[in-house]
Formats: C-alpha cells, structure tokens, sequence
C-alpha cells in the first residue's frame, strides 16, 4: 500500500482513503474520502519501495502534488440595482446579481420574470461573481419580480448554482401620471364674505413639489393670493385679496407634482371648484303694499319688504313701527327677497309708519341688511267715523218767486275718506209742490278733509193768510258716518199781514199692533208689526228698537234685537219688530203669558209730539211638557233666574220692579234678552 502524507494545514480527516495500482516505475494513487471543501495533497516517504537491486526509494518530490477539492454549489442573490428608483417609471429596470464565486454559463433567459407590471424581456450582462439583469417590457403599472432557478451558472469546480435569494427583488413599476381633483374644503360657506376661503386639492398617490405657486386663480372676483399647506395626498388652498363680489375659482395645472415613480400629474378635475364671494351688504326697501288701501279704516295695515337678495333670519320684531297712530303689533311673514310686513293694535287715528333697522336680517354669505329706504312707507289710519247732523231753518217766505231755505249739513270732523249722506224732504204742515218744491232723494257726497255741505229746498212765496208752516229735510243712508240729528226742521214763517196766530199741532200719535199669535214650539224668534197714525206726519227717524219692550212670565224681560221702520215719514206709518225665544227657543219653559209694551218718549210725528206709553196686546206661549224626566230637567234649566237683572251697560245699577220705561232705558243697548 503506498504511504500517505499530510500538509501541516490539512487535518488528516480530510482524506481518509487511497489505493495504488501499476508496477515498474509508475504509479497512479487514487485519493477519495473528501469531507469538505479544500485541498487533497500526495507525497511518498522514504524507503516505502525497493528496486531490483534492493535499494530503497528516497522521499518523493513534486511540482504539483495539491489538488483543490470543491463539491459545494454557488449560492445567488438578485436585489435591485443600487442606484434604481422604487417606484420607477423608467422603462428599464435593473436588478443586480451577485454569485458566491464565479460561475460561467449564467446568459440571458436564466432568469425567472414574475410581478403584476407584465414584464417580457430581461438581458444579463456581466461575469465572474457579479451579474446586471436589465427587464424591460412592461406593460402596465404593478411589480417587477426577478429570481435566479437553481442549476443555470456552474463554478469552476463544475458545481451549479442553487436558486436565488433576495432581501427586495421587486420593483414597483409606475407609469400611469398621478391626477388630482380639487373642491371647496369642507365647510367652506358658498356664498361667503369671509377674507379667505379655502379649496381641497386631492391627488391620486402621495406627490411631492406642490408648493404655492403651483395653482392657477381664475374667477371674476380678483383673488391674488393662493397659500399652499398639506402634504402626501391632501393639501388646502388659501386664498385671499379678493376686491369685489364675484366668484373665486381655482385650479391646479399639468405638471406641478410628482409622484414617487416621477411621473407629473395632470390637469385638475372638479365638480365645484368654483366660490362665491360677496362682501356687500343687502340693502332694503319697505313700502305699503301694492293692495293696501291709503287712508284705511281696517286693520292690519300691510306693507311690502323686498330685500336685494335673498335673507334670513328677519322675524316679528325686527321692524321698527312709528306713526302717530300708536301702532304696537308686527307680524312679519315671507322668504327670500318678499316679506310682508302686517300691523295691528292702532289705538288712535293717525299716521303708521315701519321701517327695518341695520343687521336683522343675513344674506347667504353671512352679509348683515343696510337700513330700510322708502318711497311710501306711511299710511294713514282712521277708524273713528264722523257722526253727520243737520242743521234748522226759519225764515220767512216772501211775497212771490222762490226762497232758497238752505240747510247745513255737517261732519264732526273731516274724515280721510269721502263721506256720503242722503237727503230728501218730507211734508210736516207745509204741502210739497204748493208751499215748496221737494227734494228727491239726493246724495252729499263729502271729499277728504271737506266738513260742511249746504243743501238749498226752494220755498214758494204767496200772500195767504196762514200760519207758520213746517217741512222737514231728512238724511239717511250714510256711508263713511254715523247719524247724530237725522232731521232739519224748515220752518216757514208768516209774513203776510193780518194772519192769525199760529196753530200748534199738539196731537200725539197712536199706535196698534198687527196679529199676536202664539209662537210655533221651537221657532227661535217672535216677530210682529206696529202700526203709527198721526195727524200730520209719524217721524220715521225715532222708531228704533228703544220702542218696545215685551215683559213675560217670572220676570223675563226682552227687547227686540231687530227692527223694520218705515221708510220715510208718513200720516201712517208702519214698523216691524222681532226679538229672540227667551231660552233660545220656544218651548215647555217659556210658558205663560207676554205683553208687549210701547214706550213712551220713543214714537213722535213731526211736530214732536211723543206716543203715550200703553200695552199693545199680549200673547200666549202654551207647549207640552216634555215626556222624559231628562227632557224636563234641560227645559227646566232654560227658565231664567229670578235673581235680580243687572244690565250690561250699567254693572253698577240693578234692575228689579222698575216700571218697563225704566228698564227699557237701561236695557235697549243691549238688544238681547236679559
């Protein structure tokens, strides 16, 4: 067996087994047993062989007895290029290689293209150790991917490679522009008077370089300034120096960003990147509204508000009232531009005035209202009507021709409204057409602020002996007033010598009434006629509902609450009166018996001479008892109480045992049964 040495670098573990094979000379030793990596070296020791002459062989010497053993594959790692931007839009994307030891073999079409980015082609370059794989071809945005399969590089030793390992062997690939959209920022106010008002400008990936300067300002309302904070996705936009009301418009242009591929954004996109500014005041105007009535009578009284743009926020007692009317109450309703504004509780003629102070009301942009203007803001009130009286004449009546006897009709005061009254005469003792030509139902009318009207009857001169004669001129029918002294009394007197004295009309008139019948059951009222005689005319103005006053069963007392006079004065005259069922109705409860009673004071004629006081009939109220105990009990309760009556117009004065024309003058006002 030949002998084996070792180094003294080289464990004798190493290799552990060798043979020999040949004769003569030459030998080949064949050494296995290699547990690692390293070198194998053969030496032969002295005296391990003999020649033929018996000599023994001395130590062996060599130029290369060391061979390097190696039976350990290449490892591989691939990372990104070091100077590779990730992400990256360029279109070639490097990686680098690097093996544990050199390798040959390893060509383009070794290496494994993975990702989303869709990459086609990689292309090795390099030797030894170090390789550069350059993938290009991708065709959308995602990842690039590459590793290394085992068995594709063999060392020097004839070892392949392993597969590849990696610490970032992906790139991220972007080419796509990142774009970005902008809008008013979150609780910006449109419209707004505010000094700056803000914009959200939102990209589609985190970008850097957008600074201020990199919006563009449009819009009509002369911004200058446009401030930039934020950063990654989101940034807000100040912007400020606006110089008049109109619209702040921003947006951002192509190219002022860049992702972190390096790709430049695009052109704004928005859906409201438009602001509108307003810093002017809305101004007011208040006037009467287009349907009130100037002078009125009625209440309320309106007027129309109409703002230069729509408002908030402008309720009642936001209008100042004035006038000397004493006005105290506004109701304000509308919206918008359009309020009206309707005032109550005048508590005297006089003028009404409203007007709208500064700062009650708020335009869209936060704008608080000017003080109102007006071209009309007053109306004037009047709800007390003038009472129209008439005044008396006396003169003679000449000898021949006409007379003009010439009445004065007046107002209490002039009224703000025209005023209208009839006027007709009527005969007393004087005959129309012989003593003096009658006037036919004529109307006065009086103009605002007018007092007084004169009217002129024509009486007919003569020379008869007679004595004073009299007509009357009587109004009627007011319209705008009420009627203090309805008659003028024209007297005509004798101026024709040797006439007798005059004769006095001292007859009263008489009066009777039509048919008393008993009411029908559960009929509301009772209506019946008087009828008045006189020997010369019955005054139509004094029948009124003071006349009459019918006097019932336990003190029930009643007066007519309506009343049909004549129209116009006569010998014979007749009224019809009505009054209510004492419990509301005719029934069970009302039994017993009524008189009706003329008072008197009340019916004259012409002269002035009153109807003496005297009963005018009476009538009976009979109806069945009601049959249920319930029906009884509720006619019971209609009975009127026997208490003593206080009249309303009087609390202080008690009713009780007066004779009907006292109780009538403490009743009739009323006009209801007590």
């Amino acid at each position: 067996m030949a002998s084996r040495s070792w180094p003294l670098d080289q464990p004798p573990s190493t290799a552990f087994d060798n043979s020999s094979t040949g004769g003569g000379s030459t030998y080949s030793v064949a050494v296995s047993g290699m547990k690692q990596s390293g070198t194998v070296i053969a030496t032969i020791p002295a005296d391990v062989a003999t020649n033929t002459l018996g000599e023994s062989n001395i130590a062996s010497t060599s130029n290369d007895n060391t061979v390097t053993f190696d039976n350990v594959a290449p490892s591989v790692t691939i990372n990104q290029a070091a100077t590779l931007g990730d992400p990256t839009n360029a279109s070639t994307v490097n990686f680098t290689v690097v093996f544990s030891e050199a390798v040959t073999g390893f060509t383009t079409g070794d290496v494994l293209l993975t990702g989303t980015a869709g990459a086609t082609t990689a292309v090795v370059s390099g030797s030894g150790t170090t390789y550069n794989v350059a993938v290009s071809g991708m065709t959308q945005p995602g990842t690039v991917t590459v590793t290394v399969p085992a068995g594709v590089a063999t060392d020097a030793a004839g070892n392949t490679n392993t597969a590849s390992t990696s610490t970032d062997n992906s790139v991220m690939f972007d080419n796509i522009d990142p774009t970005v959209q902008i809008e008013q920022a979150v609780g910006q106010a449109d419209p707004t008077n505010a000094s700056t008002v803000n914009f959200t400008v939102v990209f589609s990936e985190a970008v850097t370089g957008f600074t201020t300067g990199d919006v563009l300002l449009t819009g009509t309302a002369g911004a200058t300034i446009a401030t930039i904070t934020g950063g990654g996705t989101t940034y807000n936009v100040a912007v400020s120096g606006m110089t008049q009301p109109e619209t702040v418009v921003l947006s951002v242009p192509a190219g002022v960003a860049t992702d972190a591929a390096g790709n430049l954004n695009t052109a704004s996109v928005s859906t409201d990147n438009s602001i509108a500014f307003e810093n002017i005041r809305p101004t007011v105007a208040i006037n009467q509204a287009p349907t009130q009535t100037d002078p009125t009578r009625g209440s309320p009284v309106n007027f129309t508000v109409v703002f230069s743009e729509p408002v908030t926020g402008f309720a009642a007692g936001d209008v100042t009232l004035g006038g000397t009317a004493g006005a105290m109450a506004a109701e304000v309703t509308g919206s918008g531009t359009t309020y009206n504004v309707a005032v109550s509780g005048m508590t005297q003629p006089g003028t009404v005035t409203v007007s709208v102070p500064a700062g009650v009301a708020t335009d869209a942009a936060g704008n608080v209202n000017a003080a109102s203007t007006s071209t009309d803001d007053s109306v004037a009130f009047d709800n007390i009507e003038p009472t129209v009286s008439i005044s008396d004449v006396m003169q003679t009546e000449g000898n021949s021709g006409l007379t003009d006897f010439v009445f004065t009709v007046s107002l209490s005061k002039p009224s703000l409204f025209v005023t209208t009254v009839h006027c007709s005469t009527a005969d007393g003792t004087a005959t129309a057409g012989s003593d003096y030509t009658p006037l036919a139902d004529t109307i006065l009318t009086f103009n605002p602020g007018e007092a007084t009207k004169m009217v002129a009857v024509q009486v007919n001169g003569d020379t008869l002996l007679e004595p004073d004669e009299t007509f009357t001129l009587r109004l009627a029918t007011p319209d705008g007033a009420t009627i203090a002294d309805a008659e003028g009394l024209g007297t005509i007197t004798n101026d024709d010598p040797k006439a007798g004295p005059p004769v006095k009309d001292t007859q009263a008139p008489t009066a009777a009434a039509g048919k008393l019948a008993s009411p029908p059951a559960r009929q509301k009222i009772y209506r019946f006629s008087v009828s008045y005689t006189d020997n010369v005319l019955v005054s139509a103005a004094s029948i009124d509902a003071k006349d009459i006053l019918i006097v019932g069963p336990r003190k029930i007392r009643i007066v007519p609450n309506r009343v049909w006079p004549p129209k116009a004065n006569a010998k014979s005259a007749k009224a019809t009166y009505q009054f209510s069922a004492p419990g509301g109705a005719w029934d069970y409860s009302d039994n017993g018996t009524y008189t009706i009673w003329l008072m008197g004071k009340q019916v004259k004629d012409s002269s002035g001479n009153y109807a003496a006081k005297r009963s005018l009939g009476k009538f009976t109220a009979k109806y069945a008892k009601p049959r249920s105990a319930k029906g009884a009990a509720a006619a019971a309760a209609k009975v009127f109480s026997t208490a003593p009556i206080s009249a309303s117009v009087a609390p202080s004065a008690t009713v009780q045992k007066q004779d009907p024309d006292s109780l009538l003058a403490t009743l009739f006002s009323s006009q209801q049964v007590l």
